[in-house]
């Protein structure tokens, strides 16, 4: 049976064709197999070129890319395919990684890549009781590790999460304005929405917890649902990781699909480990990267 899948580019770094022709080969390659169709590519305007099969997201180069991610899981769970496969546009996966994913059979998997810059820790992540999260750190090559949270360069993730996402949470509008999901099972259902201007407008702290009066996101409001969302300093993907996780599906990583993270040149696990050996002191991960 023939598994469908659509890509998502959501960041716009402005790489050149050195990212994108070995990504080109690997979608042309698994296409002329005909195990996988590949669906919609969804991608920012930086992603070259446009072989009719790109979902321009928008023309604004720099849109923020929680907005993009939304963008593109919206337009995914419309659509007809089974799995949608993120990628960044400076993230290049090994060969035969699509359907090394695939062949895991789990709804949310990644490969791992690694940070562009020293200490070029793994885009992996076990959260603390603190809620900080530190890099997987000590680890074999090769294994398969379920963590809290990945990084969206190169993570394949089946539908019904979405589909979940969106049944168990409700869209509520903060009073900027922002969209936040909260779940079912924290939400008094007798509540009713008053306007902020009679709920007030600002948070209070109560036996130290944080109470932010919400109001039900307008039927009419056109804003995607907000399965990512970049705020207090952290990267979207911890967001996503983090309602996904509530409902079951915590990401797993295969710590063997080791991508290329380009900047001027690619990274990988090489200069990870590099850094590793000649910082022995750093034994337990990076805390609180992002």
């Amino acid at each position: 049976m023939t598994v469908k899948v659509d890509v998502g580019i959501a960041c716009s770094k402005f790489q050149s064709n050195n990212w994108w022709q070995p990504v080109l080969t690997q979608l042309v390659s698994v296409a002329q197999e005909g195990k996988i169709e590949i669906g919609r590519v969804h991608a920012v305007s930086s992603a070259l070129p446009d072989y009719n099969k790109n979902y321009i997201l928008d023309d604004r180069r720099l849109s923020r890319t929680d907005h993009n991610r939304n963008k593109i899981a919206g337009g995914f769970v419309r659509g007809d395919s089974d799995w949608l496969w993120f990628l960044d546009d400076d993230t290049v996966p090994p060969q035969g990684a699509l359907e090394h994913l695939l062949a895991m059979r789990r709804p949310f998997v990644a490969g791992l890549y690694h940070l562009a810059r020293p200490p070029h820790n793994p885009l992996a992540y076990i959260r603390d009781n603190n809620g900080m999260y530190a890099s997987l750190w000590e680890y074999e090559h090769g294994t398969i590790a379920e963590v809290d949270s990945v990084g969206m360069g190169c993570t394949l993730i089946q539908k019904r999460v979405f589909l979940d996402i969106m049944d168990q949470y409700i869209e509520f509008q903060r009073p900027d304005g922002s969209i936040v999901p909260v779940h079912k099972d924290d939400v008094d259902k007798d509540s009713k929405d008053l306007s902020f201007s009679t709920n007030g407008m600002e948070a209070k702290v109560e036996a130290m917890v944080l109470h932010t009066p919400l109001k039900h996101k307008a039927d009419d409001d056109p804003r995607a649902f907000p399965f990512f969302a970049m705020e207090y300093g952290r990267t979207e993907d911890h967001f996503f990781c983090e309602i996904a996780g509530r409902i079951g599906y915590r990401p797993v990583v295969d710590t063997a699909v080791v991508c290329q993270h380009w900047r001027e040149f690619p990274h990988d696990r090489k200069q990870f480990v590099d850094y590793k050996d000649k910082h022995p002191e750093l034994q337990s991960g990076i805390e609180g990267l992002n």
